[in-house]
């Protein structure tokens, strides 16, 4: 039913497992390498659990070497749907920073089992979008993705709505596979509008992937496409 990724950019500490049964590790989890260039120190235990980026089908490594990071992950998993999606029905992105635990796993599955007819969006973290979205590229580089997102959807949402919400934000999040492939489809789209914005350099990349996505996902609750917002019990190993 679910599948989390761990998104490993360097050393992967056993302590982000360490309540969790092998066999909740054996149906929801898998460690994701991504950055072929960076040596990885990962646990021999762990060895039958890892995904290279590099040796997947679709495989681009121009999107690490361009800074997006964590967020080449997203592509990867989208762009691989038949071997990293199916057959789950939700997939989940977390950082080794952090662990899952059973709670996280079971308050899942009983959210999902309950709510068969809701398309629901697991988070761990939220804040007020205008503290984000007024740094960098401004709200007038953000009014530019939100009026590419009505085109592209046919909505009419305004950069004041997103200002003054709480969006989902950190690398943590789990969400129904079908939403996954739109927002890597959307964010194809607008990150040239970001990087036009940044004035074509990459060091502030991350940054507002991040903030794309959120944002992305906030419209999408706002469209009727994501029916609830559920915050998770993940913290910081």
């Amino acid at each position: 039913m679910i599948r989390w990724y761990y998104v490993v950019q360097n050393d992967f500490p056993l302590s982000c497992l360490y309540d969790l049964p092998l066999k909740y590790i054996d149906q929801n989890i898998r460690l994701l390498a991504v950055n072929a260039q960076t040596e990885k120190k990962i646990p021999s235990i762990l060895q039958d659990y890892i995904i290279h980026e590099k040796d997947l089908d679709w495989y681009n490594p121009f999107l690490q070497y361009n800074n997006f990071k964590i967020d080449s992950a997203y592509y990867h998993v989208a762009k691989n749907s038949s071997t990293l999606l199916e057959p789950f029905k939700y997939v989940g992105f977390i950082t080794p920073q952090s662990k899952l635990t059973v709670q996280a796993l079971q308050g899942m599955e009983k959210k999902i089992t309950e709510n068969m007819n809701k398309k629901l969006l697991f988070f761990s973290e939220h804040e007020i979008g205008f503290h984000k979205i007024n740094a960098h590229i401004g709200i007038q580089g953000w009014e530019k993705v939100v009026k590419k997102y009505n085109t592209m959807y046919g909505t009419s949402h305004d950069i004041t709505r997103v200002l003054a919400s709480m969006i989902p934000m950190k690398n943590i999040f789990s969400i129904p596979q079908d939403i996954l492939l739109k927002m890597i489809d959307f964010a194809e789209r607008t990150v040239p509008i970001i990087f036009e914005e940044l004035e074509y350099k990459t060091e502030l990349l991350p940054y507002h992937n991040e903030l794309l996505y959120s944002i992305f996902l906030m419209m999408q609750g706002w469209d009727g496409h994501l029916h609830e917002l559920v915050k998770l019990p993940i913290h910081d190993i």
